[in-house]
């Protein structure tokens, strides 16, 4: 038989350092829990709190910490120290994850603010909501090059032998260059580089290289500088995930992996405009049902262009939006009917020499007779 982790539980992951696994043969057991309870922890822990996690003695978890301090994969820091290590330490990247609102929090301030317009909303959203843009195929290097700043470098000789460990093939050249484009023009952390390949390679897109060169860049855009942070993203690209495998179990269509643009769509439906996965089926239904989306293939498009009306009338329901769009299409005969009683009106009150002279046709009139008088009556005008 063979094991490989449940994807149920990609849905909430943290990152643990690919050395770790060098080590697991001869790590005493105890450290090895130790080091998932720091990797797997937002604060910073002493011997003391992991003792009573674990349910060892201070000496016990002291001694267990003390195996991955030599390892050089935590680093031990006196208490009360702000200054951040030279090293990336898992201890300081959980201090340094941004605060997160429990749900409590942000329905209580939700409730607080007044309910804005749909155009404020909009103007409030737009700012957050990033156009997604196909990124630009990183320079390529030649091989000398490559080779250079990998021997010149040791963080990059250790971005690309951790990387090639995190995908488990040999890096092509083409590997190597989208890696030095995200070290070097994108500005991110070797430690973060390495999150976004393990997280690529536990959803099953390691060799999609298009996808991970896009997350990178919007990574380096929004300032990533914790694993924790990028951890997080992942975590809601999972629930856009459980999300599309449940619009295609309403009859979207047969499940495949999603371009980074659809999970983009994806991700701006849920966390920008705040509309729950069930919500979003609602809307898929009901766009199927009244026709405005076929049945046999899903449109992305149609759906984002639904959603954003709903967001910014506020509307929550399909019930809702039908109502709105009925009144819509009433208020729209109404002012046709209007502009056309306006127009009869104007033409009943003009002078009969406005409306110049008519041609006259007589029973028997041949079309070429008709034509001919038709042409006078325009010349007489």
């Amino acid at each position: 038989m063979t094991y490989r982790p449940s994807p149920g539980a990609y849905s909430n992951i943290f990152a643990v350092p690919s050395g770790a696994l060098e080590h697991v043969k001869l790590a005493p057991p105890l450290a090895l829990r130790a080091l998932l309870l720091v990797c797997g922890t937002d604060e910073a822990l002493d011997e003391a709190s992991v003792s009573a996690r674990l349910g060892c003695s201070p000496e016990e978890a002291g001694d267990a910490l003390g195996f991955w301090v030599k390892q050089g994969l935590i680093e031990e820091r006196a208490q009360g120290s702000d200054a951040l290590p030279k090293s990336r330490a898992v201890t300081a990247a959980a201090q340094n994850a941004p605060e997160t609102k429990t749900d409590a929090q942000a329905a209580d301030k939700k409730e607080a603010l007044p309910r804005a317009s749909g155009t404020e909303r909009r103007q409030n959203t737009t700012s957050r909501v990033r156009e997604v843009v196909p990124a630009a195929a990183p320079d390529k290097l030649p091989a000398a090059t490559l080779k250079s700043r990998a021997t010149e470098d040791p963080e990059v000789a250790r971005l690309l032998k951790e990387s090639q460990s995190q995908l488990g093939r040999t890096l092509s050249p083409s590997d190597e260059n989208m890696l030095l484009d995200l070290h070097d023009a994108q500005g991110l952390d070797t430690e973060i580089i390495l999150t976004l390949l393990s997280c690529a390679r536990v959803t099953g897109r390691e060799r999609d290289r298009t996808y991970i060169h896009e997350v990178g860049r919007l990574w380096g855009e929004k300032g990533y500088k914790t694993c924790h942070a990028a951890q997080r993203y992942f975590t809601e690209e999972a629930k856009c995930d459980a999300l599309w495998q449940k619009l295609c179990g309403a009859g979207a269509g047969e499940y495949v992996k999603l371009s980074f643009k659809n999970v983009s769509q994806i991700r701006k439906w849920l966390y920008e405009y705040g509309f729950s996965p069930d919500q979003i089926v609602e809307a898929y239904r009901h766009l199927v049902s009244s026709g405005r989306m076929s049945a046999e293939k899903f449109s992305f498009a149609v759906m984002d262009r639904t959603l954003t009306g709903w967001f910014d009338a506020g509307v929550t329901d399909a019930a809702e939006a039908e109502k709105l769009r009925s009144a819509a299409g009433t208020a729209k005969k109404k002012a046709r009917a209007d502009s056309k009683g306006d127009a009869a009106e104007a033409a009943s009150s003009r002078e009969p020499d406005d409306i110049g002279t008519m041609p006259v046709f007589t029973d028997g009139m041949s079309k070429q007779d008709r034509r001919r008088a038709y042409v006078a009556s325009k010349k007489g005008k």
